[in-house]
């Protein structure tokens, strides 16, 4: 899998009909992609045990509730949605855990309702985790599942998954669907990328007539004598209807998007596709995507290269601006690409800080073309400072670690970056 930072990229992978199921093949087609995006913390303390968040509107009328049931050994939640990398419509949670041997998770309620509040009950609803390996060190990825009818894995090839039923013995709410979980542990070596053609490290979990399901994400680190490993988690839970046991019809090997001048210029990699064409998307506040050009799939051979120029004016009033491909292939499948981030301001300090919501520590990352000292400033709502630290700035991607947070109490806060005396961001944060 592909890291950013020190995370190992995942795709879990929850999915609203298969239709490689025969089985269910004829119910799945009832059920249009869900979309998870722009999550509000609707109550508890984010990130902690009880916290409850909302997407609205996962389809027509429907809305998606998740809440954190348990936090087990040392778990902790880095963002409840990662909105830039992986893909645009997943729910795409970062869970950490721990550098010492053992296991660790966050449980997980998701429950659907109407917009009037009634619970929304599926007929079929499949839980479909994809590429459940490791790091090639010492961290291996599980996943559990409670309540479900039936459980499947691709007969093609031997499966990799340690696949155990157990006592569900995780029960705080006493409302499992189930008395027993089905447990899948993934081996310790790694799929390269968010491989959906590993079919040895996928399983599907099937359920009848559900509002709710229940599901544990987490990693398994173990006492090998190696040292280090990736361990905070990014999940990529997708809701959606897909063919076979693939994600995405198109394997993308690479997609870059490189500014040149006032302009960006994208090239991307795939293998192997019979998509008849690509839409090139853009947004500048990513909620909102639209297509600025379409590339058709003319190229032959094995491994295909495509490029698209944006010289559009309106890059020279923003700050950045993200990308992605959508693809549709002859039998009008539609899949996305990962998003690319691009800074148009060059002279600009753009920050990111995460997790927010935060528990015990934050990271803020950026670039700088200045070099000196920065002075990091968190203070709550009534403007009282609670933390205060001096870093280092060198030109070029800068990475501050601040830690110590567990103690404050939670609420709102702000938190102010100065770099030589001069305030380069000021950012609301919650915890």
């Amino acid at each position: 899998m592909t890291k950013k930072f020190t995370r190992l990229v995942k795709c879990l992978a929850l999915i609203i009909s298969f239709n490689t199921l025969l089985t269910y093949s004829a119910q799945a087609t009832k059920y249009p992609k869900l979309k998870f995006i722009n999550p509000v913390l609707v109550s508890g303390f984010g990130g902690q045990k009880d916290a409850t968040y909302k997407f609205t509107n996962v389809r027509p009328g429907i809305n998606a509730f998740i809440t954190i049931e348990s936090i087990v050994n040392g778990a902790y939640l880095v963002n409840i949605d990662e909105p830039v990398f992986g893909y645009p419509d997943a729910w795409q949670p970062v869970v950490g855990g721990p550098a010492t041997p053992g296991s660790s998770y966050i449980k997980w309620v998701v429950e659907f309702k109407t917009t009037s509040g009634m619970p929304y009950i599926f007929d079929d609803l499949d839980a479909s985790s994809i590429d459940v390996d490791g790091d090639n060190s010492r961290v291996r990825e599980f996943v559990k599942l409670n309540g479900q009818t039936s459980y499947t894995v691709p007969a093609n090839v031997a499966s990799a998954l340690q696949i155990v039923v157990e006592p569900a013995t995780d029960n705080a709410n006493s409302d499992d669907l189930s008395p027993t979980n089905i447990y899948a542990l993934g081996p310790v070596s790694n799929r390269a990328n968010i491989d959906t053609t590993s079919d040895d490290v996928q399983i599907d979990y099937h359920f009848d007539n559900l509002s709710k399901i229940k599901l544990y994400t987490g990693s398994q680190v173990e006492d090998n004598g190696t040292t280090g490993g990736a361990f905070e988690r990014f999940h990529c839970i997708y809701f959606m209807k897909i063919a076979a046991f693939g994600l995405l019809p198109v394997t993308y090997h690479s997609f870059d998007a490189i500014k040149k001048n006032s302009d960006v210029h994208l090239k991307w990699t795939v293998e192997g596709t019979t998509d008849d064409a690509f839409e090139i998307e853009r947004s500048f506040d990513l909620k909102t995507f639209n297509t600025i050009g379409m590339v058709m799939d003319t190229e032959s051979g094995i491994s295909k290269v495509y490029s698209f120029k944006d010289a559009d004016q309106a890059l020279l009033a923003n700050k950045v601006v993200y990308y992605r491909l959508k693809s549709i292939d002859k039998d009008s499948i539609i899949s996305y690409s990962i998003i690319k981030k691009v800074l148009l301001a060059s002279d600009k300090v753009l920050v990111q800080v995460y997790p927010n919501p935060f528990i015990a520590k934050m990271n803020m990352d950026f670039n700088s073309d200045a070099i000196g000292s920065g002075e990091i400033v968190l203070f709550n709502a009534a403007g009282n400072v609670v933390k205060r630290m001096q870093s280092k700035i060198i030109n070029g991607f800068n990475k501050i670690s601040i830690d110590g947070l567990n103690t404050i109490a939670p609420g709102n806060y702000f938190i102010n970056l100065t770099i030589n005396g001069k305030l380069a961001v000021s950012q609301k944060l919650i915890k």
